[in-house]
C-alpha cells in the first residue's frame, strides 16, 4: 500500500509542468516587481474542488523595488500594487515574497500576475540575466 502511494506521488510530481520560458512571458509583461503579499483581499470560491488550480485571488503587494516598468503615481505614493492572481496551481498568502511579473491591461490598468507558479516561477537572477540577453521592448528601462 505504501509503495503504491509513493508511485502515485512520484507520478504527480514528475507530471508537474515547468514554468513558462521567460521568452514567452516577457512580451506579456509590463511590470516586474520585487514585492511581498501584504494582504489577500479576495479569494474566489473554488468551482472545481477536484482540479489542481486554485481560485482567482486579489492581493495587495508591498513593493520593495521596481525592476522594470512603471508604477502609477498612486502606487508609488502607497508603495503598493493591487494585483489579480488568476486561477492557477498556486496560492498566495500574506508574506509570500519574490519576483512578480505583471501584465497591465491597457484600458483598465488592472495588474495580473503572470507565471504558472507566480513568484516561484523564476529567480531574480534568471529574470535579470534574460532581460540583459533579450532586451524586450515591452520592458525597456
Amino acid at each position: 500500500m505504501l509503495a503504491a502511494a509513493k508511485i502515485t506521488l512520484a507520478l504527480e510530481v514528475s507530471m508537474a509542468k515547468p514554468p513558462e520560458p521567460l521568452e514567452e512571458i516577457f512580451p506579456l509583461t509590463s511590470l516586474i516587481l520585487d514585492a511581498e503579499v501584504r494582504e489577500v483581499k479576495v479569494t474566489d470560491p473554488d468551482d472545481d474542488p477536484q482540479g489542481h488550480d486554485v481560485p482567482r485571488q486579489v492581493v495587495v503587494l508591498t513593493v520593495k523595488r521596481v525592476l522594470r516598468g512603471r508604477l502609477t503615481d498612486a502606487e508609488k505614493k502607497a508603495g503598493e500594487v493591487v494585483a489579480i492572481k488568476p486561477k492557477a496551481p498556486f496560492t498566495l498568502k500574506q508574506g509570500v515574497k519574490g519576483p512578480y511579473l505583471l501584465a497591465v491591461d491597457a484600458k483598465t490598468g488592472e495588474r495580473t500576475i503572470l507565471g504558472r507558479y507566480g513568484p516561484d516561477s523564476w529567480t531574480f537572477e534568471k529574470i535579470e540575466l534574460k532581460l540583459r540577453e533579450l532586451k524586450p521592448a515591452s520592458l525597456a528601462q
